[in-house]
């Protein structure tokens, strides 16, 4: 309505969801409704950056192109057509089988028995199923006008659970092998995303070019990572070609918890890379000042924060603190060792800028923080 698209400008960057779109959809085609919102909100604000919703993780049947795939009866048969299109697991019955999810549904309190709630996941291993994924599905939403960009959701979603669910058909013979080879697929089907994008036309609005945007698990890649070769972020960077043309999304980052996330994204800001911090606040009251504190602390150019409860509508407000002006920052945070009456031995990280001083302190480096910013 007029109220939400008048809301919406103040911002500097809009991500659109699928809760909402999925009803009026009537669970099939989730992006055209959500490229009509786009539309109007393009009609309004033809220079704010809007990103659509699709997910890469899993496999959800609401878009044509993966619901004719789906109830392909080779999804189900060893060596058929689609079979390792998906990941198949022995999890549930000593036969191997797709694993499914009913998230989509059960996101929007859908009954799980629903036609197309059930969602596969695409084995990022399998180069076939990332091809048809890029042409099909992708391809097709990347070059409407509409946007400015494509939220991918839940990129390598599934990693961790890799050795839960005994997957059959990664390359590999044990769990490790699994999801290094599930991992390097992930980042194989990024950098094909990036290079999808790279041609499209530049908006001419707002001059930017479209970009594919990750949602990456703070875990899954980032540049401490031990343990685990290949998964590192400096992995990611180098197979992506660097810090042009993708940004990376943090999904449920908060201040008085903010490892391993802080310095994860202190180095991606001296890298240049693009980040958007997306806070989930127990309640639209809650105090947002550590968390800004921890997003000013790593803050970097091309970096946007983000807080929410969720992601539907009412979800959201307009805080205070978004109008206040910080300055420009003056340096990179400082990182201090101290003893802090509250937290006994700690640490501070510290970040000058030109009208405030920004500090988050957490108890021996652990997720137990408290931030301020003191203006000047």
């Amino acid at each position: 309505n007029a109220s939400q698209l008048e809301a919406i400008g103040r911002y500097k960057i809009a991500v659109l969801g699928w809760q909402h779109e999925i009803w009026p959809a009537n669970f099939t085609n989730i992006s055209s409704p959500q490229l009509d919102q786009i539309g109007k909100i393009k009609d309004k604000h033809p220079t704010l950056p809007v990103f659509m919703y699709l997910a890469m993780g899993w496999a959800p049947p609401m878009w044509p192109a993966i619901d004719q795939l789906v109830h392909d009866p080779s999804v189900k048969k060893p060596g058929g057509l689609y079979y390792d299109y998906f990941l198949q697991t022995t999890d549930e019955d000593p036969t191997p089988g797709p694993l499914y999810t009913d998230i989509f549904c059960g996101g929007v309190g859908a009954n799980a028995t629903r036609k197309n709630c059930r969602s596969l996941y695409w084995n990022m291993a399998n180069e076939a199923a990332r091809d048809y994924l890029a042409e099909k599905v992708v391809m097709p939403l990347a070059k409407d006008p509409r946007h400015d960009g494509v939220f991918f959701d839940a990129c390598g979603f599934l990693l961790q659970d890799i050795p839960k669910y005994n997957m059959t058909n990664l390359p590999g013979t044990d769990p490790a092998s699994k999801m290094s080879a599930y991992w390097n697929g992930v980042m194989a089907w990024q950098k094909q995303l990036k290079d999808l994008f790279a041609p499209l036309p530049v908006n001419p609005a707002t001059s930017r070019p479209k970009v594919p945007m990750f949602s990456l698990g703070q875990n899954e890649a980032n540049f401490f990572r031990e343990g685990f070769p290949g998964r590192d972020e400096w992995a990611m960077v180098r197979t992506l070609g660097g810090k042009e043309g993708w940004i990376r999304y943090y999904e449920g980052v908060r201040g008085e918890a903010p490892y391993p996330a802080l310095e994860n994204m202190i180095v991606e800001a001296q890298l240049g890379i693009s980040v958007v911090m997306h806070v989930y606040l127990n309640s639209l009251e809650e105090d947002i000042t550590t968390h800004l504190a921890l997003f000013l602390i790593a803050r970097g150019d091309g970096f946007y924060f983000m807080a929410s409860t969720n992601w539907f509508d009412d979800d959201w407000r307009w805080y205070p603190e978004y109008d206040y002006d910080y300055g420009r920052p003056l340096g990179i945070a400082s990182k201090i060792p101290l003893t802090d009456s509250k937290f006994g031995e700690a640490v501070e990280y510290r970040r000058e800028y030109t009208k405030c001083q920004v500090s988050l302190k957490c108890k021996n480096g652990t997720n137990d923080c408290s931030g301020s910013i003191t203006f000047t």
